[in-house]
């Protein structure tokens, strides 16, 4: 609902009803001013008669505050009357009033400069919750017997208008005369919430005269809004004082005569008159004295006097449900209320949390330190046993090549007559067999007595390093022994259930070294290579054998499908005694490297993007092959 002060383009007509307005509401102005001179200015005296300035002195102060929304006729028909009585019957009282508006009324007496205070009785509730205010009375309606069933509005709209309810009025004009007025406006508030949660929005639109003119009935008449809210017997007022304008008017949902209420018309309840009330600070003498004589006083001439009235219940349950006065906590939950509500509490919470913080700071600082500190102390504690372990594991390690080497000698010792002893047989039995023609039995000893030899060479190799002893190097073509390697392997049950991948790009590469070493080496690889391949069960075993030649070098590359290796095993290739295949003692690795070092080649390890790694090996003294004339070049030494 849209909330807006009265601005009007006007017609003759309009502005004659214009001209009769301002016309009686500066007759009624004109005699507040003549009648009470003081009011209207704030922290004014209302004298009443000279006195002398030693009496002047021993005068008791007592100020009235007088809430502004109250309409002018209150100053004519009572207030006047009033504060005439108070300084005749109490002339030993010098009062005082001053006009504020609520807010500032309120914070008058929080600041304890005023004593008592006239309002509605809706600011009465509030401020006897906000600064503890006491009634002592209550004015009366002239039409009615009981004060607490004196205030009320009446929604007011047009005879032609075709608005029969309140509820009609939904979305529409209405003119009121202060939107902090209680009768005038709050009330008829209250009686809106029977048809929305949020009476404010229930107009489309409020416009509010503020007490001046044109006022609300006069709006209503000239068609400028839809309805209009006063106050009770505001209507039976104006007819009684010759106004016609009034009977083209019509009441909404009248509400029926009441036991003791005014006999006027209404739309909604009724609620206490104005409230006398006097402060918790006031001097209590003074508050009896001023309360014996409003209670005493007469009756005035339009029949308004002060009563007391037993019941506000009624304004509390009214600003309750509207959420206003000291109910507006219901209204207001917004962080912003809440921290004007309890700022000294928030402030008070915010440093206990300050030190909370800092202290869970702190506290993590030094924890962190001390974590820091003890992490360090274990990480060294760890270095330490793992560089132990490793000490351990390469004296385990030498221990158990130093009894393979003994071992070894011992074997070969024992496997020199054997084998020695086959060949021999295997000699006989071709002469023996020499004058038959079985061309299968003499294969089979030719290929016996092949692998017999080759055992020899292998045990011969074996004694020789076992002695220290140089081997006997001579050209040794490699992509020759890698085939032979490759010829032994797949023979093997090692090759069993393995594809192998052959690229033989370069079919001529010749290195000075022991061709059965080397043939030695490659078939190591290939075997480990096809251990590995088995294990993986995502992929299919498969061993790749390569021989290239790349910017004027010699290469040969076995990759296998293995499961791909951690950091830790993968490291542990570079170690001696390690294994590919993780089987066994650990020693053909350590064989393909000592092999590798004897001849000058160098081998490495590389990791495949998806499975397996890559053994490389790199002949950097690998040559063409030498003519078919050329003599066999035997010498002792260790390629470089």
């Amino acid at each position: 609902m849209r909330l807006t002060a009265v601005h009007l383009q006007s017609t003759p007509q309009e502005l004659l009803l214009r001209i009769r307005a301002a016309f009686a509401a500066t007759l009624v102005g004109a005699f507040c001013v003549l009648a009470v001179p003081a009011v209207w200015t704030a922290d004014s005296v209302l004298p009443i008669t000279a006195a002398s300035e030693n009496e002047a002195k021993t005068q008791k102060l007592f100020t009235i505050g007088i809430e502004d929304t109250l309409d002018p006729w209150f100053f004519v028909q009572t207030f006047a009357p009033t504060m005439a009585h108070l300084r005749e019957t109490l002339p030993n009282i010098e009062i005082r009033t001053t006009i504020l508006n609520s807010d500032a009324l309120t914070r008058a007496a929080e600041a304890k400069t005023i004593d008592a205070f006239i309002a509605t009785s809706g600011f009465y509730a509030f401020a006897r919750t906000r600064v503890g205010a006491q009634h002592i009375a209550t004015r009366r309606h002239p039409l009615a017997a009981n004060p607490a069933q004196s205030s009320g509005a009446v929604f007011l709209v047009r005879s032609d208008a075709p608005y029969k309810t309140i509820a009609d009025l939904r979305g529409k004009t209405v003119a009121a005369t202060d939107p902090q007025s209680f009768d005038g406006w709050l009330v008829a508030l209250g009686e809106l919430l029977q048809y929305t949660d949020r009476p404010e929005r229930f107009f489309g639109d409020a416009k509010f005269t503020n007490y001046a003119v044109p006022d609300p009935i006069t709006l209503l008449s000239g068609g400028y809004v839809d309805a209009a809210i006063v106050k009770i017997c505001d209507i039976e007022r104006l007819l009684a004082s010759g106004q016609t304008t009034v009977k083209h008017l019509h009441v909404l949902d009248p509400k029926p005569a009441a036991p003791g209420a005014p006999r006027c018309l209404r739309s909604t309840a009724l609620y206490p008159e104005l409230v006398f009330a006097t402060l918790p600070h006031a001097d209590p003498e003074t508050v009896e004295d001023a309360a014996r004589s409003l209670l005493a006083m007469p009756p005035l001439k339009e029949g308004w006097r002060w009563g007391l009235s037993n019941s506000f219940g009624t304004v509390d349950a009214l600003y309750k449900s509207l959420k206003i006065g000291p109910y507006e906590y219901l209204r207001r939950n917004d962080w912003r209320y809440f921290f004007d509500r309890y700022r000294e509490y928030v402030f008070i919470a915010l440093g206990l949390v300050l030190l909370m913080l800092a202290h869970i700071l702190r506290t993590n600082r030094l924890v962190a330190l001390r974590t820091a500190q003890l992490r360090e102390t274990l990480a060294q504690k760890e270095r330490a046993e793992e560089e132990a372990a490793s000490a351990r594991e390469k004296l385990a390690r030498h221990d158990r090549l130093t009894i393979v080497a003994s071992m070894s000698n011992m074997i070969v010792h024992e496997l020199t007559q054997p084998i020695t002893s086959l060949m021999n047989f295997t000699a006989g039995l071709r002469l023996y067999l020499k004058n038959e023609k079985d061309e299968a039995v003499a294969e089979l000893c030719r290929r016996i007595e092949k692998q017999a030899e080759r055992i020899a060479d292998i045990v011969g190799s074996v004694r020789t390093y076992a002695r220290g002893e140089r081997t006997l190097f001579e050209n040794v073509d490699i992509p020759e022994a890698a085939k032979r390697a490759l010829h032994t392997f797949s023979q093997s049950s090692a090759a069993r259930s393995v594809r192998l991948v052959e690229d033989w790009s370069l079919d001529s590469a010749v290195i000075t070294g022991s061709a059965l070493e080397m043939e030695l080496l490659v078939l190591n690889l290939l075997k480990n290579a096809a251990a590995a391949a088995k294990k993986n069960e995502k992929a299919k075993p498969e061993v790749r054998l390569r021989l290239f030649e790349e910017n004027r070098e010699r290469f040969l590359t076995v990759e296998d499908t293995g499961p791909r290796l951690d950091e830790a095993a993968f490291r542990a290739l570079s170690e001696p005694s390690s294994g590919l295949s993780g089987e066994g003692l650990g020693l053909g690795l350590n064989l393909c490297r000592s092999i590798a070092e004897h001849h000058g080649i160098t081998i490495s390890f590389e990791r495949l993007a998806d499975y397996g790694i890559r053994v490389t090996l790199r002949f950097p003294n690998a040559i063409e092959r030498p003519s078919p004339n050329t003599n066999r070049n035997e010498h002792q030494g260790a390629a470089e």
